[in-house]
Parts: C-alpha cells; sequence; structure tokens
C-alpha cells in the first residue's frame, strides 16, 4: 500500500503573529533576563536564591512527539498533552503556539477553561490541555508545538522548547460478516447470495482476489463480483478484482451460488486477500442447508439389530409431530430408492396416506424387519410433503444374526531368543465376536517351521467344536530356538478354520529372531506405582508386571515389601502395602510378562511409601540380583450426598400409565474418590418402582464418585394397582461419613387420569428469607450498609402483608458457633414493629470470622440435617432429647428448627466481598438449593449475589462501598436459579435489597399442577370465571404462570382442571 505523500507548503502566518522573526528570540531572551532580574530584586532575593525561585525548573512534555492518527477529510481528532515540571524551581511558560508550517494549520492548540497561554508551574506540579486536528484534504500533516520557558530541557534552545507533532496513516477497516448462512426452499434451485465488504477505514485496500477453500463443498460457487462506491446507488459489475482499490465508504460484494447436489448441510470457505494482509486474508464461513419442515421425528432413526433369518422383528412405530404453524399434507410415504432385494425385508405398516398433520398434532406409522440374507441391511423410509413443504427421512438398519472370530492379539512376535533357550509363551485369545454360534473346525500351524508349537490351555477342548456367542477360547503359542543364528528371522502362522461368513480362515502371523549368547534381565513395570488417594480403611489392588528383558530364562526367588527408611520404632514406619497375588512360578523367560498384585489399605491419615523388591538369580552371569519398583500412597476421607434425599412420584393412572422419569445424583463432598458397591431397591412395593438407567461399575464393581463427576440414577414409577407404594433406593459406599444410605420413593396409583387441582390467592408470597453475609476482616461497612438499607427490603413485605421469616447466617466454617447456624436474638425474624432494629443487630455479625469464605457450605449446612431438624416433641432441657438434637425454644431438632416451611418460597442472599471457598463442586450446592423447593418449581427459590461484579457478571471492583474480588461462584448460584446479581462496592445496598424484596414478597404468579398436564387439556379459572388467555403452562416446571396484568388477587380462587399425561410404561 502506498505512503500518501507529505505536504510540503509555503509558509503562512502562524497562530502569534508577534513570535515570527529570529531576531524576536533573541530579543525574548533579553527580556526574559530582564524580568527575572527584576522579579529577583522584587522579592529581595540572596546570594542563594536563583531567579527560578529556589533551584531550577525542568520542563517535561508529554506525549513526545505528539502523534495523531489520520481521520477522513472533514472529521477531528484530539490528543491530550501535559506539561509537568520535573524540577525545582517555579516553571514560567511565557507562551505557547504552533509552528508557521501550511500543514501545521490544520492542527489547534486548546487550553483549559480560564488558563491563557502564560502560566507558572511549581514543582511536580503539571497542566493538561488538548491539541486538535482536523484535516482539510487527504495525506499526512506536520508541525511543532512550541513552548517559551525558563526550564532546562534536552530539547531545548534559547528557551524554547520545539515538540513534534505528526500524523500517522490510519487504517483500512474493512468491515463484513464473518459467516454466511444459505436455506434453500424445496421450490428453489439454488440460491445466490451477496456477501459485501465496505471500508469504513481512511486508508484504501487494494484486492488481490476472491477465491473458494479447496476443501468447501461443490454446492458452492461464486458467480460475479460487484463494486459498489461512496455516494452511489448503483452498483457496478466487476470482471476481474486483482488491483480493484476500495477506497473509504466503497463496498465490494462477492455474489455465491448454493446448488446443494445432496440432502444435508454443506460448508465451506471463502477467502478474500489484499495488499498488506500478511498472508492472513478475510475468512467468510460458509454454511448451507436445505430448508426443512418443522417436524419431530421420533425415534429419528430405527436400529433393528441383529436377528434370525426369516424371523421378524416387533413392530417399531414412528411418530411425526408438526412443531410449524401450518399444516403438514402427507404425499408420499415409502421405502426409499435401493436394491429390491434390501428394500423386501423392511416393511411398513399402518399407511394411511395422503394425510394432513394439524400444527401440534402427530402422524404414526410401523416398521419391521425380516431378513433374508446374509450380512448388514440399510435403507431409509422418505416422507414427501405437499409443495414447497419438503421431505424427511428416517434410516433404517438391521442386519442378520451371525458369528464373527477376532483374535488378541493379531500378530505375535517373540522377538529375540537365544540359542538353545525358551521364549515365554504367548496367548493369543480366540473370540466369538458376532450373534450366532461360532464352529472351530481346524487349528494347526502353516509351514510347520522348526520351533513353533501351539496348545490349547484347556486341555480337555477337541476340535471340532462351538464356541458360543462373545465366548471366548485361549491358545497358548511359543518358540524353543534349536538353531536359529543370531539376527536371523523365522515366521509361521496359526491358522484357525471357522464358520464365520467374513473370515472363514483367520490367520496369526508369526515371527522370531535369533539371539546370540543368553542373558538375564527382570525389570518391573511400572517402576513406580501410585496408589493415589484412598480413603482410609478401604483397600486398592493395582497390578504390576515383572518382564525379563534378556534372551534366556532368569530364576525367581523371594518377593519383598519393605518401607522407604526402616524406623526402628513401633508404630513408625509401618507398611500399608501387601502382595496380596504373588509372581506365580519360579522362571521367567526370555520377553516374558509376569502379573502380580499389590493392595494398599491406609490406616491412618497420611502419605505412606514402600518397596517392591524381587530377588532373582542370573544362571548366565552367576549372579543374585533385584528388580525393584516404589509404591506410594495418601489416606483421605469420602463423605457422600444424595440429591433428593427423598422423590415423590405424586399421583400416577395405575395399570395404564407409568411417572415421568425423575433423577437422583449422588455427589461426594470428600477429598478422595468415592466407591459406590451396592445400589438396590428395598422394600415391600419396589416391584412398582423401575431403575432405568444407573452408573456402570468398573471391573472390580466400584461405581466411582469424583469431587468432579457426580452419578446419576434414573427412576420411573409404575403402579400396577390403586393405593399408596413406598420403597427405598439404597446406596452402599465407603463413605466414612454415611456407608448405607437410603433415599425413601414413594408414589399413588389412582383410577383415572381427570385432575382438577385448586389454590387461593395469598395476599403475598409466604417467604423464608436467609442472609449469608461474610464475617471476615474487611467487611465492616458492607454489614452497615446491609442494615441501613434494610427498610427498603422489607417494604413489600409490608406492602403485601407477607408471611415471612428471616435468618441470618455467616461466612465462618471453622467456628462451631457459626457453621450455618442462625445467629443473633430473636434467631428467626419475624413480622413485628421492631424486624428493623432486630435485622441492624443479627446483620452486624462482627469481623473476626475465618477468612476462607464458606458461603454456600453455610447455606447448605444452615438448611440441611441436622440444623435444620424439628422432631415437634416438647422439651423442657436438651436431656429431653437425643443427641444430636437440642432443646431449642421448647421443642428438640437442630439449632435451626423452626426455620424452614414446606409451604414457603425460598430465597437466599450472599452479602460477601470474596469469592466463595467451600468444599463442594459447584454443581452439587445449585441441585442441592434447587431440591430444597423441587427441582421443576423454579419459581419458589432464588439465590441471590451482592458480591464482587460489575453489570451483573463476576469481576473485581473497587467503589464508595469498598473493594471486592470477583464473587464467581456466588455469581454462578445466582444465574442457575433466576437470582440477582448486584455490586457489593455500591454506594447503598438499597435499590439492590428493593428489588430482591419486590421478587420475594409479590404476589404469586406460577401455581405448580399435582400432575403433569396434557398442555392442550388445560383449562383455568378464576373465583368461577374461565380463563382462556392471559397464563401460559410451562411444561418444564409443571405450572400455570399467569401474566403480570392478569395475576389473581388476594382472596381469589384459582381452579386447573386437566388430563394427566400418561407416560409409557417399561416394565410390567
Amino acid at each position: 500500500m502506498m505512503m500518501p505523500p507529505i505536504r510540503n507548503r509555503a509558509m503562512s502566518q502562524p497562530l502569534n503573529e508577534h513570535i515570527t522573526s529570529p531576531r524576536f528570540g533573541s530579543l525574548l531572551k533579553q527580556c526574559l533576563m530582564l524580568a527575572s532580574l527584576i522579579t529577583c530584586f522584587s522579592i529581595a532575593c540572596d546570594d542563594e536564591t536563583t531567579f527560578n525561585g529556589g533551584g531550577s525548573p525542568e520542563i517535561n512534555v508529554s506525549p513526545n512527539p505528539i502523534t495523531l492518527t489520520a481521520v477522513p477529510v472533514g472529521e477531528t481528532t484530539s490528543k491530550t498533552v501535559s506539561i509537568k515540571n520535573i524540577g525545582e524551581g517555579t516553571l514560567r511558560i511565557v507562551d505557547m503556539y504552533l509552528s508557521s508550517e501550511l500543514s501545521s494549520l490544520e492542527f489547534s492548540l486548546v487550553m483549559p477553561e480560564g488558563i491563557d497561554n502564560n502560566f507558572a508551574l511549581e514543582p511536580d506540579e503539571s497542566m493538561e490541555f488538548l491539541i486538535n486536528y482536523s484535516p482539510s484534504n487527504e495525506g499526512l500533516d506536520q508541525g511543532r508545538l512550541v513552548i517559551v520557558n525558563n526550564g532546562l530541557s534536552a530539547a531545548q534552545t534559547d528557551n524554547i522548547t520545539n515538540v513534534p507533532i505528526e500524523t500517522t496513516i490510519g487504517q483500512s477497516d474493512l468491515i463484513y460478516d464473518t459467516r454466511a448462512v444459505f436455506v434453500l426452499n424445496p421450490c428453489d434451485s439454488n440460491d445466490i447470495n451477496w456477501h459485501e465488504f465496505r471500508n469504513f477505514g481512511v486508508v484504501p485496500v487494494t484486492l488481490q482476489s476472491a477465491s473458494l477453500t479447496q476443501e468447501s463443498s461443490s454446492a458452492f460457487s461464486i458467480e460475479n463480483f460487484e463494486i459498489l462506491r461512496s455516494g452511489t446507488t448503483e452498483a457496478e459489475a466487476v470482471e476481474a478484482i486483482a488491483g480493484l482499490a476500495i477506497r473509504q465508504g466503497d463496498s465490494f460484494r462477492v455474489g455465491i451460488s448454493y446448488t446443494p447436489g445432496a440432502r444435508g448441510a454443506a460448508e465451506g470457505t471463502l477467502l478474500v486477500s489484499y495488499d498488506g494482509d500478511n498472508g492472513s486474508p478475510l475468512r467468510v464461513e460458509l454454511s448451507g442447508i436445505e430448508f426443512q419442515p418443522l417436524v419431530d421425528i421420533s425415534p429419528a432413526a430405527i436400529e433393528f439389530g441383529p436377528h434370525d433369518l426369516g424371523v421378524e422383528s416387533p413392530i417399531t412405530t414412528v411418530t411425526l409431530t408438526n412443531n410449524g404453524l401450518d399444516p403438514l399434507n402427507i404425499e408420499q410415504l415409502g421405502l426409499a430408492v435401493n436394491a429390491p432385494e434390501l428394500n423386501a425385508q423392511f416393511t411398513l405398516h399402518d399407511v394411511d396416506i395422503p394425510a394432513v398433520i394439524e400444527p401440534e398434532a402427530s402422524f404414526s406409522f410401523g416398521v419391521s424387519y425380516t431378513p433374508a440374507m446374509p450380512g448388514g441391511h440399510r435403507t431409509a423410509v422418505s416422507i414427501a410433503f405437499g409443495e414447497c413443504q419438503g421431505q424427511v427421512s428416517v434410516p433404517l438398519s438391521g442386519r442378520l444374526k451371525q458369528p464373527c472370530i477376532q483374535t488378541t492379539p493379531e500378530a505375535v512376535d517373540f522377538r529375540v531368543v537365544a540359542q538353545g533357550q525358551p521364549s515365554a509363551p504367548f496367548l493369543v485369545e480366540v473370540l466369538n465376536c458376532g450373534d450366532a454360534p461360532l464352529d472351530i473346525t481346524d487349528v494347526g500351524l502353516s509351514s510347520q517351521t522348526d520351533g513353533f508349537s501351539w496348545r490349547w490351555v484347556d486341555q480337555n477342548l477337541t476340535i471340532p467344536f462351538v464356541l458360543d456367542t462373545r465366548m471366548t477360547q485361549l491358545i497358548e503359542v511359543s518358540f524353543q530356538n534349536n538353531g536359529l543364528s543370531e539376527g536371523a528371522q523365522a515366521m509361521d502362522s496359526l491358522v484357525i478354520e471357522n464358520s464365520s461368513p467374513d473370515t472363514p480362515t483367520l490367520t496369526v502371523p508369526l515371527s522370531v529372531t535369533g539371539g546370540g549368547s543368553p542373558s538375564c534381565e527382570m525389570q518391573i513395570i511400572p517402576n513406580r506405582m501410585n496408589f493415589g488417594l484412598v480413603t482410609r480403611g478401604r483397600s486398592v489392588t493395582r497390578q504390576l508386571r515383572a518382564v525379563n528383558r534378556g534372551t534366556g530364562s532368569c530364576d525367581l526367588q523371594e518377593q519383598t515389601i519393605d518401607p522407604l527408611i526402616p524406623i526402628p520404632i513401633p508404630g513408625l514406619g509401618d507398611v500399608f502395602f501387601e502382595l496380596t497375588q504373588p509372581i506365580a512360578g519360579n522362571q521367567a523367560a526370555a520377553g516374558q510378562f509376569l502379573p502380580f498384585e499389590i493392595t494398599y489399605t491406609p490406616e491412618l491419615f497420611n502419605q505412606d511409601s514402600a518397596t517392591y523388591t524381587l530377588n532373582y538369580f542370573d544362571p548366565f552371569t552367576n549372579q543374585a540380583k533385584m528388580a525393584q519398583a516404589s509404591l506410594s500412597g495418601i489416606s483421605g476421607e469420602s463423605n457422600i450426598e444424595v440429591i433428593p434425599g427423598r422423590l415423590d412420584f405424586g399421583q400416577v393412572t395405575a395399570g395404564d400409565c407409568a411417572s415421568r422419569e425423575e433423577k437422583v445424583t449422588v455427589y461426594n463432598t470428600g477429598i478422595v474418590d468415592l466407591c459406590i458397591t451396592g445400589l438396590s431397591l428395598e422394600g415391600p412395593n419396589c416391584s412398582e418402582f423401575l431403575i432405568t438407567n444407573r452408573p456402570i461399575a468398573d471391573q472390580d464393581g466400584c461405581i466411582v464418585v469424583t469431587r468432579n463427576s457426580p452419578a446419576e440414577v434414573n427412576l420411573v414409577y409404575e403402579p400396577g394397582n390403586l393405593g399408596g407404594d413406598q420403597c427405598e433406593l439404597v446406596f452402599v459406599s465407603d463413605a466414612a461419613d454415611a456407608p448405607e444410605l437410603r433415599v425413601p420413593l414413594e408414589g399413588e396409583g389412582v383410577s383415572n387420569s381427570n385432575q382438577v387441582d385448586e389454590f387461593v390467592q395469598t395476599s403475598g408470597q409466604t417467604v423464608d428469607v436467609l442472609f449469608v453475609i461474610d464475617n471476615s476482616g474487611s467487611m465492616s461497612e458492607e454489614q452497615e450498609n446491609l442494615a441501613d438499607n434494610f427498610a427498603r427490603f422489607i417494604n413489600g413485605a409490608q406492602q403485601f402483608q407477607n408471611d415471612y421469616q428471616i435468618g441470618v447466617v455467616t461466612t465462618d466454617m471453622d467456628d462451631g458457633n457459626d457453621s450455618g447456624r442462625l445467629q443473633g436474638s430473636p434467631r428467626i425474624m419475624a413480622r413485628s414493629p421492631s424486624v428493623g432494629s432486630q435485622f441492624g443487630n443479627t446483620a452486624d455479625v462482627g469481623t473476626g470470622g475465618s477468612g476462607t469464605e464458606k458461603g454456600l457450605a453455610a447455606a447448605q449446612a444452615a438448611l440441611s440435617d441436622p440444623l435444620i431438624f424439628d422432631t415437634g416433641l416438647a422439651c423442657s432441657s436438651d436431656n429431653d432429647c437425643v443427641a444430636p438434637d437440642t432443646c431449642v425454644e421448647g421443642y428438640c431438632g437442630g439449632a435451626n428448627r423452626g426455620f424452614l416451611r414446606e409451604e414457603a418460597a425460598l430465597e437466599i442472599v450472599f452479602v460477601s466481598d470474596e469469592d466463595d471457598f467451600s468444599d463442594a463442586n459447584l454443581n452439587f450446592y445449585v441441585d442441592f438449593f434447587k431440591n430444597i423447593k423441587g427441582f421443576r418449581n423454579e419459581g419458589r427459590f432464588h439465590a441471590n449475589a451482592i458480591v464482587g461484579s460489575q453489570n451483573g457478571q463476576a469481576a473485581s471492583c473497587s467503589g464508595a462501598g469498598g473493594e471486592a474480588n470477583a464473587g464467581s461462584r456466588y455469581v454462578e448460584v445466582a444465574n442457575r436459579t433466576n437470582g440477582q446479581v448486584y455490586s457489593i462496592c455500591a454506594t447503598d445496598f438499597g435499590q439492590p435489597l428493593q428489588e430482591i424484596g419486590n421478587q420475594a414478597f409479590g404476589l404469586p404468579v406460577q401455581f405448580f399442577l399435582t400432575r403433569p398436564a396434557e398442555s392442550n387439556s388445560i383449562q383455568v379459572s378464576v373465583n368461577g370465571s374461565m380463563r382462556s388467555n392471559g397464563w401460559n403452562y410451562d411444561s418444564a416446571s409443571n405450572s400455570i404462570i399467569f401474566d403480570e396484568a392478569q395475576v389473581p388477587q388476594p382472596g381469589q380462587q384459582v381452579r386447573v382442571e386437566y388430563n394427566a399425561q400418561c407416560f409409557p410404561r417399561r416394565g410390567n
């Protein structure tokens, strides 16, 4: 790109006409000296006082030079310039002006209001002003700022400081969309889009090329180019773009055609290169799709799997649901074009076309599969809708049951075997990987090369025999070097004749290399075994292997596990590692791998280490040798939490329907992995509860739950008769806090699906509000702010006459008097004239709490057993209660008994200037809080955060309210529970508390239904008057939500009648 020329213009009058001649500079200098003498006399200076007033001033101008970016003609840009006195005396600025070059006339000097070009600066004092730049034509400009002063400066001549002013070339600024999406209507053959690049910069852009990448789909092609010049309305076609200049305001257009050749999406990339792009052209990602009707297909594809020859599969029902706004006309429905013998194996059932699917309505048909020939078979059901409505397809697949053979490994290399020595034996596993019995008809070696041999591990096996589906047999192969010279190779193959159609003759290549003199060298793999974090009292077993890396056999001797550092003091240096499965046998052939097992069972919270030693004898050097591996592990605890702690499936139509599928999540809140060893249903009515999905156990039968990976169990309730049913989901684990944990399950079978739910609108929500307040060392101002603005929070409750309870806990989980316990007296604040002063006193929780703030854990503890437990049993002292319960205000229970009410909504307000440092995974706390009022009752719970944030996002902040680090975990919990986020650095908390209060105390707008409802059957009435609109059904929460203008008023009766959904049964 060419640089615009710098203009060399004739001289013109400067801004200050009285300072133009060189002669005046000398005169000015003399005047300055004279003025300084006058000043000196006027202040009665002595011998130690300079004319600068106590020292030498020094001028500093920043920036220097003054650089401004070029702007379009007619526009203005500015640069702030600072003059500072970095010397010791008074700096006197006699005058400032711009140099006399014609180019500099496009600059102007703007002083602050009330300050002219003559002023003084004391030491360390500075003053700022503006240099404006308003070009009258294209090109670069330059000039100088001239400052007449009495200071010292390396760039100063005759008391004049010259500061260069210059402009730089502006940037080209091509604005364009980085992605283009083409949607092709079924009635169109192709789609052409114009993609536009517009130059908003001040520098022209010279184009080089525009092309599609080689990876782009052939459905895309570049058709033509256009350019639209600034100020015009008609674009002109361009044949070639190389060298084409795009000036400021111009637009360059590329016409791209999309013509799909096959169904499905297409991808591509448009590259536009230009001078100065440094090898990084502009990229536009292209996506092309054909218009698809808004229809949901269930299932989207059918895999029939393996079936016997000539046996028809069960019929699979396919359902099409119209999710669009217009009816869909099914004109054709049949198998896609395919080989007749393939399609003949698939049968369509109950196809009644033509048909019309109204919006939100469905259409169903059936498909079955009857394999008639070997192999796998694929086709599809093609469904064509009306004119310009498109088409969809349902892929079908199935295969004939047949045997399959597979070996592991696929080849055997005995590596190097010394003369006269046997190789290590290798095991070859033969697997029937199919779904029909496999006939093994013959096994042998292909060339009978000397030294190779094989045998069945099961010596009772005789050929021929049948290998059932997914069953295996082992063949042992070996080599004896009877004369193979060093470096020479020998090969053979193990051949297995069988009845699999794909591989009737399977060969396993065998190879070996001859060695020289035999050697013996044992190694342990791995030579460092870390057992990781293990729960105290739990055992973890790991397998290691000893391998002979030599070319001859080694004689094995003793195996031991010893302390890393022997300590001859009882109780110290104990070894918690045990050799539970030693190496079998007393000899290791060349290349042989010998497995063994070591078990780690820690008894103390500690880091443990030991050394495993294998002693062996090398018969070729007559030396005793050893191979070793270091062992290590750390002990800790795992803790189990299950959410929800109780699961009620509600009412379900008995005999015909199942409940909606529900989920139970297991969290590990400890520091080591949790092992679930048992998962079962226990109880008299458990046959009507069904586990539909359970976690997969490892080879040791352990379902491993880490801190970051919870385990999920899905269940449904399928009542077979009327009445209530109970069962328990039981988890057995190695958790330190609850090795056996039970989740009660219940449901009720009813006779019909019609349901009527009735509600009476309250004067305001019944609400429990928990404030979690940081009591660490930096929170004094924030606690005062909270107390001062509490009245604005409670205003909503006063207006709606709410039944509310308010409690306060701290973020301190180290002090037993905190740790989720309600603070203050009364511990639960309710409606009263003195609630404001009560809250002010309670919110002043002090600043002596732990610096490790755990607000989420504190809220979880406050709302959990044992603190929240309430027995309802009267008491007069703690002796009347069973531990851990105590006598709290006349009743046995936890310290927070009575706070959490089943019928009340719940609001939590976190107030902290630090992030949360609670131990458990964030997902655990979110699920715990949501579960309190039910996962689907999201309108009844919100977590709110007054923490380090800006504009609702977690961020460090500082302000009149203080400073805070980003409250990231609190903000995420608030966002995921539809709560509100405010900055703790705000001047006051009045507005945040008022908005939280409005949400907490307003009239209920959401009414939760007893059973999942069929949306098209719902009828809503208020005080006997039907409401056909003004409300919506939210299927996720199974609730009726009224529009703001239609919310029922206090005392009005809401009646909802509907048919309950019937979910398909999976069990009995």
